[in-house]
C-alpha cells in the first residue's frame, strides 16, 4: 500500500487510488462481509450511505481488472448488504 501499487505475477495492475484503497480494506478484512457504509466511511470519509452507486461503480471496475490481470482473488457480492474478497 505504501508504493500504492498493485501487481500480480510481476504485471502493474493500474488502478486509481480509491479503487486500491477499497481493495485493501476489503482484503484486509478477508472473508468478512462488509457493508457498503463501512467502505464508503473507511475509503472517502462518508458516514452516511447516500452515495452507495459509487462503491458498486468501484467494485465494478476492481473486478474488471483483476479479472483481466488473472487474478484468482475475486469480490464477492453479500446481496443487501455489500461485498467481500474470497479466494486471496
Amino acid at each position: 500500500m505504501e508504493t500504492r501499487q498493485l501487481a500480480w505475477n510481476g504485471n502493474e495492475i493500474r488502478m486509481t487510488g480509491k479503487e486500491l484503497e477499497t481493495l485493501y480494506f476489503l482484503m484486509k478484512n478477508e472473508n468478512i462481509a462488509i457493508s457498503r457504509g463501512q467502505i464508503l466511511e473507511k475509503v472517502w470519509g462518508y458516514d452516511r450511505e447516500t452515495e452507495g452507486r459509487i462503491v458498486d461503480d468501484v467494485i465494478k471496475r476492481i473486478r474488471k481488472k483483476l479479472k483481466d490481470a488473472g487474478a484468482s482473488v475475486a469480490i464477492a457480492t453479500v446481496w443487501g448488504f455489500g461485498y467481500k474478497i474470497e479466494g486471496k
